[in-house]
């Protein structure tokens, strides 16, 4: 499974009772890895985060799962219970064609002394 490093946005579904609830029960709520812990054969991944309700008042979790991105643990286990938070899945990112094209200088904007624009070269003082 692929663990989310510090600083990576990730979902965050809180436990049932945890006061900390989205108005829509079915909405996650946004979060950032504050710490990862080391993964072990005995313990899943966990992380400690930083969460952010819906009005974007931030909370502290600590030692929350991690469970792949496409998994959504059924309402009666632990982690329903407890809360958990999966990596956010993004689609691949598209490039227009016409930024792939653009030089590499482009809204470079080159400026030249008041001498060189008369004409003439720049005198050294």
């Amino acid at each position: 499974m692929i663990v989310p490093k510090v600083g990576a946005m990730v979902e965050f579904r809180p436990a049932n009772s945890s006061g900390l609830r989205s108005e829509k029960k079915d909405q996650w709520l946004a979060a950032i890895v504050c710490y990862v812990f080391e993964e072990s054969r005995d313990r899943e991944a966990q992380v400690n985060l930083r969460v952010f309700d819906e009005n974007g008042n931030g909370y502290a979790r600590t030692m929350v799962t991690v469970v792949p991105p496409d998994d959504s643990p059924a309402g009666d286990s632990v982690l329903s219970i407890a809360g958990y938070c999966r990596l956010i899945s993004c689609p691949p990112i598209q490039v227009k064609e016409e930024e792939a094209k653009a030089p590499k200088n482009a809204g470079v904007i080159e400026t030249k002394s008041k001498a060189e624009k008369a004409g003439g070269k720049a005198e050294a003082s």
